[in-house]
């Protein structure tokens, strides 16, 4: 038999995961004296790394005098290095022969965004982040798999999840959702990164996050509890208001307003007498006194009840103490 070479072209060749590639193979007559066209059929692998052929084998035509080719594509399905084999498997006049080509499969591009964006928010109140990721690849177009991690540089805020898994959205999308609250108020900067899969690559995202300051709760507290005096004496109450945010803390400012149902103080109410100002050494909790004055000549218990107004982070409450007459001075 007649010997023959072969040549798989290109070699070597980039390609891209998912993207079909055509390699051509070129089968020549290698025996001197009157050389003629080899004939009959190319057979193709990959190595068993999970591609796919356009047809495992194609059939030889005439390009010249001792040379035939025939050409098929590939479609890698991984990323990484993949050895492309051509075997001739001979005719009746020319012997076997194989050639290779070195094939490197990079990843599909990706791009991710992240939702809403800009986005606003409240210190202390979850807020929900989507993170898109698509393929930008063109071609064979798949949803990206995986999963994402999310960070907000470092400012304290807290995530449901540090990373959430993709789930298709479309035939070459693939999204999911975590929720995020903030510490303060303030701008963070929510990351999304996808950290890809076998076929595609990495991308990130963000979303710029103005955050409003939280209107946390608050507890409100009347000292004493209860009190016992004549008609007519001044009584001094002390109000305490403590912010009860788990993230930052700050000092309630405003006022108290105090009623005693119509029992009979001197002063009218309602009254907003009472400013509050912060307690000495405290990032939480502000307090004032007041000087109740009872008017009245009957013998009677009645609740007096502070409540706070709030302001614009903290939001109101109420305290009561009990208030005992027991009679009128002599």
């Amino acid at each position: 038999l007649r010997g023959t070479s072969m040549n798989v072209s290109p070699n070597p060749v980039n390609g891209i995961a998912g993207v079909a590639k055509n390699f051509k193979a070129l089968v020549a007559d290698t025996t001197g004296g009157t050389a003629t066209s080899p004939t009959g059929a190319i057979s193709w692998s990959d190595g068993g790394t999970g591609g796919i052929f356009g047809n495992a084998t194609c059939t030889l035509v005439s390009s010249s005098s001792f040379q035939s080719q025939c050409t098929i594509s590939y479609t890698p399905s991984t990323t990484g290095q993949v050895t492309i084999t051509a075997v001739y498997s001979g005719d009746s006049k020319h012997g076997t022969s194989s050639g290779t080509s070195s094939l490197t499969v990079n990843s599909r591009t990706t791009s991710t965004g992240v939702f809403s964006n800009p986005a606003n928010g409240r210190a202390g109140a979850s807020q929900d982040f989507k993170a898109l990721v698509a393929d930008t690849a063109g071609g064979a177009a798949t949803s990206p798999t995986g999963t994402i991690a999310w960070s907000d540089g470092g400012v304290g805020g807290n995530f449901s999840s540090p990373t959430c898994s993709l789930s298709a959205s479309s035939s070459f999308q693939s999204q999911c959702m975590i929720s995020y609250t903030p510490s303060a108020a303030g701008q963070v900067t929510i990351t999304a990164v996808y950290s890809g899969d076998s076929k595609h690559g990495t991308s990130s995202g963000t979303s710029s996050l103005t955050v409003q300051p939280g209107i946390t709760s608050t507890v409100t507290t009347v000292t004493p509890s209860s009190a016992t005096s004549l008609a007519g004496d001044d009584m001094l109450f002390h109000v305490t208001v403590v912010s009860q945010s788990p993230y930052v803390q700050t000092n309630p400012t405003g006022r108290v307003h105090w009623d005693d149902g119509g029992a009979g103080a001197t002063s009218p109410f309602p009254l907003d007498t009472c400013v509050l100002t912060p307690v000495n050494g405290s990032n939480n909790s502000s307090e004032c006194d007041y000087v109740y004055n009872l008017n009245t000549q009957v013998t009677s218990t009645f609740p007096l009840v502070a409540t706070y107004r709030g302001d614009n982070t903290h939001s109101p409450s109420s305290g009561t103490t009990t208030v005992t007459v027991t009679g009128v001075p002599d």
